[in-house]
This record gives structure tokens, C-alpha cells and sequence, in this order.
């Protein structure tokens, strides 16, 4: 899944895709969930780089700065972000809404 629109603030944080939905959205909830605990459990480095990327749009007066999971595309971002995917913490899918061909996944850190 590649994301399109996101937002990772503590309150009311999601991610949407465009993508169809192969299966219903509980079986989604529970894959999703299992693949959070066994990212969260696995300590995969975080890499963060800067500048370079013409693709992305960095905030004026800021060096474009993306971020990425060793094996993960890379992701345009301007957050704070941890070193490792153990930091995280645990990923609790809040619900799973699909309209249209988007995918719109809510979720928290507890």
C-alpha cells in the first residue's frame, strides 16, 4: 500500500490509500494489527535523510526531509520520529472506513 494522505498527531491520527479492498474490513483490521505488534517487536531501523528529493515539497525554508524502514519507500516528512521500529510502541487500529477506493485506516499508540 502506498499512502496518499496521513496524519500522525495524537489525536485523531489515520492514514488513507487508494486501493480496492480485496477482503471485508475485519479480516483488514486483524492483519493490520498483527503486522503493527510484529513491526513494533522486530527493532527495524528507522533511516532519516534530507534534501536532494525534488518530488517532494518541503514547509518553506526547510531542507526536504524523508524517512523510511530499511526495507519500506520512502515517506516525505517533517516530523519527529524514533530511531527504531521498537519505540513505537503498541498500533491500535481505532477503525477501517473504505469509500470509493479509499482506504482510510485510524489508529493510536497506547
Amino acid at each position: 500500500l502506498k499512502a496518499g494522505k496521513w496524519f500522525h498527531f495524537p489525536e485523531g491520527s489515520y492514514v488513507e490509500y487508494s486501493w480496492e479492498l480485496p477482503e471485508d474490513i475485519e479480516t483488514m483490521k486483524e492483519k493490520l494489527s498483527e503486522q503493527f505488534q510484529e513491526l513494533s517487536e522486530k527493532d527495524i531501523p528507522i533511516i532519516v535523510k534530507y534534501g536532494g528529493l525534488s518530488e517532494l515539497e518541503a514547509p518553506t525554508g526547510k531542507s526536504p526531509r524523508w524517512v523510511e524502514f530499511e526495507w519500506y519507500v520512502w515517506c516525505g516528512c517533517w516530523g519527529t520520529h524514533v530511531k527504531t521500529s521498537t519505540e513505537i510502541g503498541r498500533v491500535s487500529i481505532r477503525k477501517i472506513k473504505y469509500k470509493k477506493w479509499v482506504l482510510k485506516v485510524s489508529y493510536e499508540i497506547v
